[in-house]
Parts: structure tokens; C-alpha cells; sequence
């Protein structure tokens, strides 16, 4: 009976502490959020700087109407130059473009993917509370973003850069950019939040959702 007893105590000891390990805030970083992928290789990694301008341009020219091309005729001419030099040196310009296509692709679908282990974790990460909207009394919804100036002054992260928070109670906007300290469980949940700018609204790709549960404000400077 006491060996029972003693395995019971034992038992109910490492539940315990598995559910104080699991509400336990995992501190990450912004590049934690990204998944462990294979490395891409550049199509172009052979290609010089001045080979990649030339590239452009052909790609430029093949873009063009029948009718741009006859306005264009010195245009047109240097680029089918280019094709000729790049043929020579052991490039197809088909083949260049094509498979750059693909990887750009690739590069894009790997910016949406998310690390599927974060889901549900208590987590703490640093970054700037972007306001979905404004208001006096102060908002519960933002973009959490890992540097100033994301989504408005310049092109938006990747979604697996962005972390959608909900506050339970409003917070007060005092800037626009906010440095914070975050924690709350974590959700790996692709989404799109439309953003308010002066001028209208933008959907902006977000790939994580936080239900915050504790917040500081981080003083910079």
C-alpha cells in the first residue's frame, strides 16, 4: 500500500509540474519564428551584377507590345545582344528565368510558413505595437512588428514576421510605434488585418496570433 501511495505522490507531483513548465512564458526571438527550411540555392549566385542588369533588360524587352518594341528598336537590339553574349557564355536565358520564377515563388511561400510547435505556447517576444486603428480611449488590437516603420513607411515583413495581439482591456496609444514586451499564448494562425492609414485601408498578411496576458513597455533611448 505504501509503494501505491508513494507512486501515486509521484504521479500527481509531475503533473504539477508539468503544468507549471507549461505556463511557463518561453522567451523567443523574431528569427524563432521562422521554420527550419533546406537552404535555396540563387539560380543567379553565378550571375555577375552587371550580367544580372543584362538580364533585366531582356526580361524588360520581352515584356514589351509589339507596338513598345517598334518605339523602342535601340532597346530591343541591345537586349537581343545580351541573349547572344549570355548563349555564348553557357547561360539560356530561358532557363535563368525560369528557374529564378520558381525560387522567387518559393521564397515567397516560405515567407507564409509558420513554426506549427509554437501553437499554443506561452511565449514572451519583444518587438512594436503597430495600433490596427486609432481611438482616444485607446485600442485593444494591434501588429506586433520587429522594427519601426514596418507596414506603413516600408514594405511589410513577411507574415511569419507579424504577430497579430489582442489585449483584454484597452491600451492607450502614446506613439506610434510602441517597444513592448509581450506575453500570452500563441497561435499559428494565418490571417489578414486590415491596417487604417490616413488615406484608407491596407490587408496586411499576418502569420501568428497572441492573446496577451501580460504587457511592458520597453524605454528606449
Amino acid at each position: 500500500m505504501r509503494l501505491i501511495a508513494l507512486t501515486v505522490s509521484f504521479l500527481l507531483f509531475a503533473a504539477v509540474g508539468a503544468t507549471a513548465n507549461s505556463s511557463t512564458p518561453q522567451s523567443i526571438k523574431w528569427r524563432d519564428l521562422v521554420p527550419k527550411l533546406p537552404p535555396l540555392v540563387d539560380p543567379l549566385a553565378n550571375v555577375g551584377p552587371e550580367q544580372r542588369i543584362e538580364l533585366e533588360s531582356v526580361l524588360w524587352v520581352r515584356q514589351l507590345t509589339k507596338e513598345e518594341r517598334e518605339t523602342y528598336p535601340e532597346a530591343v537590339e541591345e537586349a537581343e545582344k545580351y541573349e547572344r553574349e549570355f548563349l555564348a557564355k553557357g547561360f539560356s536565358v530561358d532557363k535563368l528565368i525560369k528557374d529564378y520564377a520558381a525560387w522567387s515563388a518559393e521564397q515567397t511561400r516560405r515567407q507564409s510558413k509558420v513554426r506549427g510547435d509554437l501553437d499554443d505556447k506561452i511565449v514572451r517576444l519583444d518587438g512594436y505595437l503597430l495600433p490596427i486603428e486609432f481611438s482616444e480611449e485607446g485600442v485593444k488590437d494591434f501588429l506586433l512588428v520587429p522594427y519601426v516603420g514596418a507596414c506603413i513607411h516600408v514594405p511589410a515583413p513577411p507574415p511569419n514576421q507579424i504577430v497579430f495581439v489582442r489585449f483584454k482591456s484597452k491600451v492607450k496609444v502614446t506613439e506610434l510605434y510602441m517597444a513592448a514586451r509581450l506575453t500570452g499564448r500563441m497561435r499559428t494562425k494565418a490571417s489578414k488585418r486590415a491596417l487604417s492609414f490616413v488615406d484608407g485601408t491596407a490587408d496586411i498578411p499576418v502569420g501568428y496570433e497572441l492573446d496577451v496576458t501580460k504587457y511592458d513597455k520597453i524605454e528606449e533611448g
